[in-house]
């Protein structure tokens, strides 16, 4: 014969071990989330970049920037602009 107290303390415990199950697939679903969207900001690049040898330090800094993402925002602007006439 169960009590009622054993029966309300084992209904709390299976209520709160599935919240704790809930909160716990929650979290693994937004790290998953989370890395996706930060693996496609930063494509992965192996190699080298083959860079002029007569190049000046100017030349390299900018080509060292693009290959890090830099986009000069007066091209980007004229882009923007050329695309918006068609």
């Amino acid at each position: 014969s169960y009590s009622s107290a054993h029966v309300a303390t084992s209904t709390g415990s299976v209520f709160g071990i599935a919240i704790g199950s809930v909160a716990v697939f929650v979290i693994i679903i937004v790290a998953i989330v989370m890395l996706r969207k930060r693996s496609h900001r930063h494509p992965v690049t192996h190699g080298f970049a083959e860079m002029d040898p007569a190049a000046s330090p100017e030349e390299r800094h900018v080509a060292n920037m693009q290959m890090n993402g830099y986009e000069n925002p007066t091209y980007k602007y004229f882009e923007l602009n050329t695309n918006a006439k068609k």
